[in-house]
């Protein structure tokens, strides 16, 4: 029923704040630690190169399948398989 979908999408969307908060939270202690330790120029000029040409070799899966197999079914109201 309607209201069971909307119980539903309250619930994700309070886990995805409660998730949110915690990344949040996260990211100002890591701010926090770089600030207090300062940082290195070269090292992080040396280090973002390497990420760079990394990440460049990394192949990432298609996501678009998964997202369309979670998308509500409007129509019938039915969670897509």
């Amino acid at each position: 029923s309607v209201s069971d979908e909307l119980r539903q999408v309250k619930s994700d969307f309070d886990t995805l704040i409660d998730i949110n908060n915690a990344f949040s939270t996260e990211n100002e202690n890591l701010k926090k630690r770089i600030k207090l330790n300062g940082s290195d120029d070269d090292f992080d000029r040396d280090n973002s190169k390497f990420t760079k040409k990394r990440n460049k070799d990394i192949v990432r899966s298609d996501d678009k399948l998964d997202d369309r197999n979670d998308r509500m079914d409007i129509s019938s109201g039915e969670q897509g398989k």
